[in-house]
């Protein structure tokens, strides 16, 4: 019993010195970055000033780089806008490192996981000093609040308060619409009356667009904006190092543009088949299925920048609570995928050579680990429920 005592002493030890040093490091980071420039929240804040002043954001060649979300996601940055820009980014800043604590609360509420304070700090920690998180953190991203907002408003949907989820889904895909995928697990489930929500909500932005004049825009937007990143398929930026989804990765290793689009677009219709009928067919819990769903995000996404991989937590998070249903070579891979998240290249042009340059694609490859260990808990599931029966 000593010995027990000792090493949960010494192992209490460990997780107080590391919440004090990322706790240091926190402070700094954030000091760092509100004293700096955030290239990604200027391209928010010049945008929506383009917005108020009738312009055209698409076609300002004074932002950081092009613009490329709907005009209704303005409208939420409006209040930023009327303060100065420095003012404006340390809330902001703020506001996305707040949102790191929110992000954890409802990922345990949503698993129904009770923990003490000191391991709520450390898988705090954890998060944090992922590169996806530091990065969202010093581009100056909005990922991180719109994940709360999806996490929030997915807490409230399986808490039967529709009318609170689908406001909060809502908005998170405002600010995030590759998220809107995610919204296929509703169209599955047939859950009507959230769909019904998210119609009138949608249809509600609709009116604002055309009380504010924004009608021409949204048109220039779908027409000009969207349908190029929708079929942005092999094109150069694809093999981008901080893009990681599924056609970074076979941009990387293909060098036939024809190849890696017609492979690419099979894989999309194939992945979503595959899980739709595995939500479908083996009745998988809505928590793994919304897990699932976020790894598909990531999967699929044709721009899925590194800053995109924060949406890995809920997934990681299912993935561990289910980790003794697995082998120790699976235990060892779940580790391995969280050690891919944490890491990045500053120089990535100096690994191009196959099948050196598999290790550029280290957040897919973490994603495709967390993304097959849930498919492998849906089926060992269903295996144990059949058993019991």
């Amino acid at each position: 019993m000593r010995i027990i005592s000792l090493n949960k002493k010494i192992l209490d030890c460990f997780i107080y010195i590391f919440i004090f040093l990322v706790a240091i490091y926190a402070v700094i980071s954030i000091y760092r970055i509100i004293a700096g420039f955030t290239p990604d929240y200027s391209i928010f804040y010049h945008s929506t000033k383009d917005l108020i002043t009738h312009s055209n954001p698409y076609k300002d060649k004074k932002l950081f780089t092009v613009y490329n979300y709907p005009p209704i996601t303005n409208i939420l940055f409006i209040p930023f806008v009327y303060l100065p820009y420095y003012y404006s980014q340390l809330i902001f800043v703020l506001l996305s490192f707040t949102s790191i604590f929110l992000i954890v609360h409802f990922a345990l509420k949503i698993l129904n996981f009770q923990t003490s304070i000191k391991y709520y700090l450390l898988i705090v920690g954890l998060y944090f000093i992922t590169f996806p998180v530091k990065f969202t953190l010093g581009m100056g991203q909005i990922n991180l609040i719109a994940y709360v907002l999806l996490l929030s408003g997915f807490y409230y949907y399986i808490q039967l308060r529709y009318k609170t989820s689908c406001l909060l889904l809502f908005f998170a895909v405002l600010l995030k619409p590759i998220l809107v995928l995610t919204f296929l697990l509703f169209i599955l489930r047939k859950k009507w009356l959230t769909l019904k929500y998210l119609i009138i909500f949608g249809i509600c932005s609709i009116l604002i667009s055309i009380l504010l004049g924004q009608l021409k825009l949204d048109f220039y937007y779908f027409n000009n904006v969207i349908i190029k990143l929708i079929f942005a398929t092999g094109n150069t930026g694809s093999v981008v190092y901080y893009n990681q989804g599924l056609l970074a990765f076979l941009s990387r290793i293909l060098n036939n543009l024809t190849a890696v689009r017609y492979i690419y677009s099979i894989s999309v219709i194939f992945s979503l088949i595959l899980v739709s009928w595995l939500i479908l067919k083996h009745k998988t819990s809505d928590v793994l299925s919304f897990s699932i769903m976020l790894c598909l995000v990531l999967f699929l996404d044709p721009i899925a920048w590194q800053h995109h991989f924060v949406f890995l937590l809920f997934p990681f998070f299912v993935l561990i609570l289910n980790i003794k249903k697995f082998s120790f070579i699976q235990k060892l891979f779940a580790f391995f995928a969280y050690i891919l998240l944490l890491i990045n290249f500053k120089y990535p042009n100096d690994i191009n050579a196959f099948p050196n340059n598999l290790i550029l694609s280290h957040d897919f490859l973490g994603n495709l680990i967390i993304l097959i260990s849930l498919i492998y808990i849906a089926f060992y599931n269903e295996k144990v429920n059949k058993t019991k029966l």
